[in-house]
């Protein structure tokens, strides 16, 4: 794993990313909590409640980056800024889709998983490498979109989380896989995720999870 050092200085720049010196400057802040955290040891806390939820603090941060619960405050518009005197909230990195480029910092408190805030309002959606990704249609296989950033988690951050389905239907609309089959988690997160991206690109389509079948004894 890379030192905190080293992401504070990338060696390559993403110079393709439209606020490439903002973020830049947003990631100081970011790196100054993780290592405060480290240093207090708050990071434990964090780490047990991970594991409470059945979730890998290792694989967190192995496939998802470094994360830290820290003080934010919400502003409009779904924004949110690090704070001194907010509420606690854990906040992670979205990244590009060579799974590497930071672009955005989403948070949610504990208490409100499904409530998320974006740094910029730049990212469009979590986990966004996998769409891109021929394995993820594989077989017949679908791309599993997942309700909140925690439940991407806890799946060990397999699928997609959308966090701005406006955007996140002109990149489907300009999307070139043959093929896109994304997947609810049930029939109503399926129909709610149909209504939000109407009208659908002719080669996308949604379907449900479907329940693994037991054999009768």
């Amino acid at each position: 794993m890379r030192k905190i050092s080293e992401m504070r200085h990338p060696v390559s720049p993403a110079f393709g990313l439209p606020h490439y010196q903002e973020m830049l400057v947003a990631r100081l802040p970011f790196f100054d909590r993780v290592e405060q955290a480290i240093a207090t040891g708050t990071n434990l806390d964090t780490f047990r409640w991970l594991r409470s939820r059945s979730i890998d603090p290792d694989h967190v941060t192995n496939f998802a980056g470094l994360y830290v619960e820290a003080e934010i405050t919400a502003m409009p518009g779904g924004i949110f800024s690090f704070s001194e005197c907010g509420f606690s909230a854990f906040v992670m990195m979205v990244h590009d889709r060579d799974a590497e480029t930071p672009i955005d910092l989403i948070a949610f408190a504990r208490d409100k998983p499904r409530r998320v805030y974006r740094y910029f309002g730049y990212a469009d959606v979590l986990g966004v490498d996998q769409l891109y990704n021929p394995t993820s249609y594989f077989d017949g296989d679908g791309l599993m979109i997942r309700r909140a950033p925690l439940d991407w988690l806890s799946a060990g951050c397999t699928g997609c989380v959308i966090l701005d389905y406006d955007e996140f239907a002109h990149r489907l609309r300009a999307l070139d896989i043959p093929q896109c089959r994304l997947v609810g988690e049930n029939v109503i997160h399926a129909r709610e995720i149909s209504k939000a991206l109407n009208p659908l690109p002719q080669r996308v389509s949604i379907f449900v999870l479907c329940p693994p079948t037991v054999a009768a004894s």
